[in-house]
């Protein structure tokens, strides 16, 4: 029986949540979200394909991940326009971790540190 209670409801992580992420495949321009908005009111919406982030959140009443891209802008994407972001190595001009610039819980960051 289903009683509308989604994963985060139940105290479960969507499956990108906390990952690297890249967006991709979406066909307009999106909104940055309140609190970017809030923030620097001159952003717009942005051309987010090829953006790359972390997926800090799920909007349950939307049903989209809330990404924050490495250029500090949290905009909303729905699942189906996320994968996976795997960095190169340093030695290829990458990164092995990104420290979160946000109030993550500490306990999070470090299960993805070790």
């Amino acid at each position: 029986m289903d009683d509308g209670a989604g994963p985060q409801a139940l105290g479960y992580l969507m499956p990108l949540e906390g990952r690297l992420v890249e967006v991709y495949g979406l066909e307009a321009p999106i909104e940055p979200c309140a609190e970017t908005r809030s923030s620097d009111p001159r952003v717009s919406a942005i051309d987010a394909n090829g953006q790359k982030g972390r997926a800090v959140g799920w909007d349950h009443v939307d049903g989209k991940y809330i990404v924050e891209t490495f250029d500090g802008v949290l905009i909303g994407v729905p699942e189906e326009n996320l994968r996976e972001f795997e960095p190169p190595p340093p030695e290829d001009g990458g990164f092995d971790v990104a420290w979160p610039s946000g109030p993550e819980s500490p306990e999070f960051f470090a299960e993805m540190v070790v």
